[in-house]
């Protein structure tokens, strides 16, 4: 019996989509391969493919250089895509992500002390 090895990312997507797509490829939408979530997995043609890689954001945190989703990942414990959102638009806008982050955080500290 032959045996494949398949990646986690590809299973996920291929159940939720219903199969692979001819023509296209798996892509990681924020570039972190690691993040097989289905909010950052879809199928795009090869060359919209090859310019999200370029476009992957990278940020310095605690003395290292790394994926912007990787760093989220680390400061606040999980992946989620509106802190993702919130916290590129501000890096666009030229914050780094210390701050950033501390923004969000303290739009999360005020939207649950208004809500209590």
């Amino acid at each position: 019996m032959k045996q494949y090895t398949v990646k986690v990312a590809r299973l996920m997507v291929d159940t939720y989509f219903g199969g692979k797509r001819l023509g296209m490829n798996l892509d990681h939408i924020n570039g972190n391969r690691a993040l097989n979530c289905l909010f950052n997995l879809r199928y795009i043609t090869i060359s919209a493919n090859q310019r999200n890689r370029n476009n992957s954001v990278n940020v310095s945190w605690n003395g290292q250089v790394m994926n912007l989703m990787t760093a989220i990942e680390m400061v606040f414990g999980a992946s989620d895509p509106n802190k993702y959102r919130y916290i590129l638009k501000r890096i666009k806008q030229g914050q780094d992500f210390t701050h950033a982050s501390i923004e969000r955080v303290v739009y999360e500290a005020k939207k649950v002390k208004h809500n209590a």
